[in-house]
């Protein structure tokens, strides 16, 4: 089994940012990556869109295009 995992936002994309000035883009890529390890743990193949504070293109409409390419090309069974 494959699952892609999307972090959605990153780089100059912040997504909302909370009182305390906690960033959603920060937060998604977190629990991302965590949650990565732990079905690479029970031996599920990972993709991921990004794994680091990136924009994939230059407006959030490319980056999400750019984001499901990726899923559509990696064959993962679920996104």
């Amino acid at each position: 089994m494959k699952i892609c995992i999307d972090a959605g936002h990153g780089g100059g994309d912040t997504g909302a940012v909370g009182p305390n000035f906690l960033r959603e883009k920060d937060v998604n890529l977190n629990v991302a990556l965590f949650l990565g390890d732990i079905l690479k743990l029970n031996g599920i193949e990972v993709v991921y869109t990004r794994t680091t504070d990136t924009r994939l293109g230059n407006n959030s409409n490319e980056s999400l295009g750019n984001r499901v390419k990726i899923a559509n090309e990696s064959g993962a069974d679920f996104l």
